[in-house]
């Protein structure tokens, strides 16, 4: 039987990797760990009332330093 996909579970896993691994590479000049829990929460709300946002809501993403972004 397989699990029911979780975006807080997704994102807890990406940030213990994050934790594990960043000393040696320094792929991350910032991190928002409460605000990625949050927005899986309410991913993983909108999963259980069937109103996901599209096939990727609650894939945790990474964007590059280089990468223009508003705020």
């Amino acid at each position: 039987m397989r699990a029911e996909p979780s975006a807080v579970a997704a994102v807890d896993e990406a940030l213990r990797r994050v934790a594990e691994t960043d000393d040696e590479l320094r792929a991350f000049t910032e991190l928002d760990a409460a605000g990625a829990r949050a927005a899986a929460r309410a991913s993983d709300e909108r999963r259980a009332a069937g109103a996901l946002l599209g096939p990727l809501d609650g894939v945790p993403v990474a964007v590059k330093a280089n990468v223009a972004v508003a705020g």
